[in-house]
């Protein structure tokens, strides 16, 4: 249960950090009188964290200033305005530097929550490495294809190194046999059940066969299933339970 807990406030702090640099970003880019909307887009979109930086690289040097004489648009940086010679005051130049501050300020409080994101996403990572019932079973594909229906539970792939499981649910001994159809071009290939203490293992390796297994070994509850590749290729595995 603590895994599913710290994956929902990991997932609430990336929606909050979403919405925050979108609000940051929409409100710096209007105050510079630059274009909000498509800078904001770029660093909602672009993946990395790259569009924020792109952002401060690009977007805030091109920071526009309205002359307070002629209203037309100068670089923030100039110090005249270019139209009409106007010299910007004091008082300008210090909106520009004021702004500049409450700018850091906010970026400093996001970089001390984007640690504090990284830091739940490692604890988040530790108890599922950790808990042997939350076992990670990542892995890389090629041309994998799984599917779970009902009493159905279908694998195929060209290469994988992922660890494919499923549950059965047993009540009053039922079902009580599982039917497999599996094919393994090459390395090796395993089925493995476990329940609790109970654990049993069916070789799939032989190239094409054909296979029933009896499940009443198996008390009332849940029978974890773990379908194993080792260096396996070209891989078929077809089963259903009844």
């Amino acid at each position: 249960m603590n895994m599913f807990i710290l994956f929902g406030i990991l997932i609430s702090f990336v929606v909050v950090t979403f919405a925050f640099l979108g609000t940051w970003t929409y409100r710096d880019a209007k105050k510079r009188n630059l274009n909000a909307g498509l800078w904001t887009a770029i660093v909602l979109l672009v993946p990395n964290l790259m569009g924020l930086i792109i952002y401060f690289l690009v977007a805030r040097k091109d920071e526009m200033i309205t002359c307070n004489k002629c209203g037309s648009m100068v670089p923030g940086s100039s110090n005249y305005c270019m139209t009409c010679g106007n010299e910007f005051k004091e008082d300008i130049r210090y909106y520009r530097e004021n702004r500049e501050s409450n700018s850091k300020g906010l970026m400093i409080g996001f970089i001390i929550y984007f640690i504090v994101i990284i830091i739940i996403f490692m604890g988040f990572v530790l108890i599922v490495f950790r808990d042997g019932d939350l076992k990670a079973h990542s892995g890389i594909s090629i041309g994998s294809i799984e599917n779970n229906i009902g009493d159905k539970w279908n694998v195929s792939y060209i290469s994988s190194t992922k660890e494919f499981t499923r549950k059965i649910k047993i009540e009053d001994n039922n079902p009580s046999r599982l039917y497999i159809e599996s094919e393994c071009g090459k390395g090796k290939l395993s089925l493995r059940l476990v329940q609790g203490d109970i654990e049993r293992t069916i070789d799939l390796s032989p190239k094409n066969d054909s296979y029933e297994f009896d499940l009443s070994i198996f008390k009332d509850g849940e029978v974890k299933l773990y379908l194993i590749g080792n260096n396996a290729k070209n891989v078929k595995f077809k089963s259903y339970w009844e």
